[in-house]
């Protein structure tokens, strides 16, 4: 990672990705650039300099396989929006401004050279950067998930009475739970708030924690907003 020069990203496939974004993420946990939220594995940035962003872009503009510039996108995303109390006191919302300038300026240089593979890319990330921020993208479970088994989530609409039966599985991020219950009640994922019995909300930094990893118990509750 150090060494740009002796790695090929372009023709790196979505599993060696994987491998990549795994190893960059316990650098930085080490390094306490990352810091993992208790009890989950979500990491929150905080560091505004976080080791291997360099290569992270180098494998967005030159890889070609769209799934793997799709997962890098995430990546960036995550590491741009999730962020640690320190970090979110010290800077706000200026790292999304920076992003969101930095992705327009390459729209704009992609435009000019006929770029149009980095332009629909740039599009591509803002997009899901602005997804991210407004909690509007939703997620989409792997093949591997999908396969597993599912169970019934209760779920009551604070307003109606009215519970559900959400089937799902427990192996699938709370992301994916948030993007069905709002499918089942017709809602926009960021027109509603979940919360426990206890009355905790099940905020969007859980998304990408699995529903077994983060100690939820049923039922939850469904309250427009």
């Amino acid at each position: 990672m150090s060494n740009p020069k002796k790695n090929d990203f372009i023709g790196l496939d979505l599993n060696e990705c994987e491998i990549f974004l795994s190893f960059m993420k316990d650098v930085n946990i080490y390094s306490s650039r990352l810091v993992k939220l208790k009890n989950t594995s979500v990491c929150q940035t905080n560091s505004p300099e976080l080791i291997g962003m360099t290569q992270l872009w180098q494998l967005f503009l030159n890889n070609k396989q769209q799934p793997v510039i799709n997962r890098i996108a995430d990546a960036i995303c995550d590491y741009t929006t999730r962020l640690s109390p320190r970090m979110q006191a010290e800077v706000g919302q200026q790292h999304t401004v920076k992003l969101v300038g930095k992705c327009l300026e390459m729209i704009a240089a992609g435009s000019q050279k006929q770029n149009f593979r980095l332009v629909t890319n740039c599009v591509m990330l803002l997009l899901r950067l602005i997804g991210k921020t407004e909690g509007k993208f939703e997620h989409t479970p792997t093949v591997r998930q999908q396969s597993a088994g599912s169970y019934d989530i209760t779920v009551i609409h604070t307003k109606t009475g009215e519970k559900k039966g959400v089937n799902f599985n427990y192996t699938l991020p709370l992301g994916c739970l948030r993007a069905k219950i709002g499918k089942d009640f017709n809602t926009p994922v960021n027109a509603f708030h979940l919360t426990t019995k206890t009355n905790s909300l099940v905020g969007f930094d859980l998304d990408e924690v699995t529903f077994f990893e983060s100690g939820l118990s049923q039922p939850l509750y469904f309250t427009p907003v």
